[in-house]
């Protein structure tokens, strides 16, 4: 009898055991053992149908006509579907990862995630095509294993001898960002190289043992086989690093199998590494310490490929790597606040704001001593600043990145007159009338948005130290509007409700809403 390696199984089969054993036992009531192969393909057919092509089926069928009879025999199918159980598993774990909508299914975007976890990179249109081949606009797992299996089969140059992990299982745990630290930053490598790159330089740039710098001189060097060695060896060793084998991120090398994302971290890259740290540390100080060591971290520096960012990110903000990760990270989403306020300032950091509230995910903000809540005087630095919060002074760095952004979060009513990303870009690029015009009412439902989600922790803050100024401020941010406990409790600080009512609240809040609100009733 002849047998076929790992690569040449047919994953279809072990995802529908239940329907080829269904199959197989219908052609075989004495339990013979064996069957005809055309009519266990004929009957397979029938049970699949109609979740993948009748060549798929058949391609399942023929793995099995393996002797010289030309008959399947139900004990090969058996050793087959044991022997190949972790294939398939890492399949399923594929399938979960890269479903950011939870749907059980895989639209065109998921799915181009998911072949590149089996080495398969398609293009846009070959995807599209499948799909069209399918009769479906998304596919659940049996046909992605059939879709795989058949584009492995099919080779080509989008076959690579390598897979991207799906970017959800890119994060680290906190001991290998401390790692990081520990290599770079304690031993003051990185230091020497900020200085003596600082010294070469004319244009007034400097680098800072921030994140710009690790890039720089840690990530881009280490994950490609031309730069590994540009690291001194006792450097490498402290950081625990592997010789790369092809460009990669930094998380695909560290974990070749990768690790689910606890947390998603939204920050800014100047910020410096050790306060990046500290921050964790103290935010992981609350946890049971069993539990703590299994806390991971999604930071893009250490989760995108830095060696093709423009190909990681793509051309859409909401299908990209940065949703697909905030979508699935288990815990939800942290914001790292540096004493300027950062974050707030830059246009993907307020994005991922966006989409926090879009999706509804858990958030907290945290500085250099944890969760915020624990720094007065930092909450009140962010409440300060939140009228400022506009993603129109926001920055970027890539302009193509913003305007994407911006036509994103525009008012529809914006979005009605430009009605194409192209049109939206060209208008803001140009800068005319129409421009100078609505500019600074672009954004305004965007803008109002922001500072509800940021003022909510300053609005429990303000009542618990009893700040009622602050926590009247809060209440024209928008905070608190759904939760009539903390109205009346703002409402008790200035007098009661009638109080607070003459102060003109609810008017204050529906000025910022564009929209007449009854606050108080």
């Amino acid at each position: 009898m002849a047998s076929k390696s790992r690569a040449e199984k047919v994953p279809i089969v072990s995802v529908m055991a239940d329907a080829v054993l269904r199959a197989f036992r219908k052609l075989d009531p004495a339990g013979t053992g064996r069957v005809a192969s055309e009519e266990f393909q004929d009957a397979l057919s029938q049970v699949l149908a109609p979740k993948v092509p009748r060549t798929m089926v058949r391609e399942v069928a023929a793995y099995f006509a393996i002797d010289t009879t030309g008959e399947v025999s139900y004990e090969q199918f058996c050793r087959w579907q044991w022997d190949d159980a972790p294939t398939m598993a890492w399949l399923q774990t594929v399938c979960n990862a890269c479903d950011v909508d939870g749907d059980g299914r895989l639209d065109a975007v998921e799915l181009k995630f998911a072949l590149q976890a089996c080495s398969i990179f398609p293009t846009a249109g070959r995807i599209q095509g499948a799909l069209q081949d399918l009769h479906c606009q998304s596919v659940d797992v049996a046909q992605f294993a059939a879709l795989q299996h058949t584009m492995l089969r099919g080779g080509g140059s989008d076959v690579r001898g390598y897979f991207a992990l799906p970017y959800v299982r890119r994060a680290l745990q906190f001991r290998q960002l401390e790692d990081v630290g520990l290599a770079f930053i304690s031993s003051g490598w990185l230091l020497a190289k900020c200085q003596e790159y600082n010294r070469s330089q004319t244009d007034g740039r400097q680098e800072m043992e921030n994140l710009y710098a690790i890039n720089r001189f840690v990530v881009k060097k280490l994950t490609h086989p031309a730069g590994y060695r540009d690291v001194p060896e006792d450097i490498r060793a402290l950081a625990k690093v592997p010789e790369p084998e092809r460009p990669s991120s930094y998380a695909e090398l560290i974990n070749k199998e990768g690790v689910p994302a606890s947390f998603f971290v939204s920050h800014y890259w100047g910020h410096l590494y050790r306060r990046t740290l500290a921050t964790l540390q103290n935010f992981l100080a609350d946890w049971p310490a069993s539990v703590a060591s299994d806390i991971s971290f999604w930071i893009c520096l250490f989760a995108l490929d830095q060696h093709n960012p423009a190909s990681e990110v793509g051309t859409s903000p909401e299908d990209g790597p940065f949703n697909a990760a905030l979508a699935k990270a288990e815990h939800g989403v942290l914001m790292i606040l540096d004493d300027e306020l950062q974050p707030l300032k830059r246009i993907w950091c307020l994005f991922e704001l966006h989409r926090v509230k879009c999706l509804g995910v858990r958030f907290e903000l945290l500085d250099d001593h944890g969760p915020i809540i624990k720094n007065p005087p930092a909450m009140l630095r962010l409440a300060q600043a939140l009228d400022g919060v506009r993603a129109l002074d926001a920055l970027a760095s890539r302009e193509n990145d913003k305007l994407a952004i911006w036509y994103r979060i525009a008012d529809p009513i914006y979005r009605r007159i430009w009605t194409s990303e192209k049109s939206f870009e060209s208008m803001v690029k140009e800068e005319g009338p129409d421009f100078q015009e609505f500019r600074d009412q672009l954004f305004s439902n965007f803008d109002v948005s922001m500072r509800v989600i940021l003022a909510e922790p300053v609005l429990a803050e303000a009542l618990r130290v009893q700040n009622a100024t602050l926590a009247l401020k809060c209440l024209t941010w928008g905070a608190g509007q759904q939760d009539d406990q903390a109205l009346r409790a703002v409402a008790a600080l200035h007098g009661g409700l009638l109080e607070l009512a003459n102060k003109r609240i609810a008017c204050a809040f529906a000025r910022s809403k564009g929209a007449e609100v009854t606050v108080l009733h």
